[in-house]
């Protein structure tokens, strides 16, 4: 939850190397640059209801993994995050306790 509303990278920049097509189907021709921010994403109540400004560690508890294209926090497609199946280990046994 703390890292959905204070995410350790809030806002990143990709230059398409190759024409390619986003998971929505949206065509992106090559050299275009991509911006998105996983701050303002979390907080988005498109995608995460009325209280997403606040911090509710309970939102987790019987919940599916989210998209990691929602819930960018670690990143998403071949360059995700090592460490983000160890984390969620870890976020799930802190909220078992």
């Amino acid at each position: 939850e703390g890292l959905r509303l204070y995410p350790s990278v809030p806002s990143d920049t990709k230059v398409c190397l190759n024409d390619d097509t986003l998971p929505d189907g949206t065509w992106i021709p090559k050299g275009t640059v991509i911006e998105y921010n996983p701050y303002s994403m979390g907080r988005s109540t498109e995608l995460w209801g009325e209280d997403a400004e606040e911090f509710k560690p309970e939102r987790w508890e019987n919940r599916q993994l989210p998209s990691s294209y929602v819930y960018t926090a670690f990143n998403a497609g071949p360059r995700e995050c090592l460490g983000k199946r160890l984390a969620w280990v870890e976020m799930k046994a802190g909220l078992a306790v």
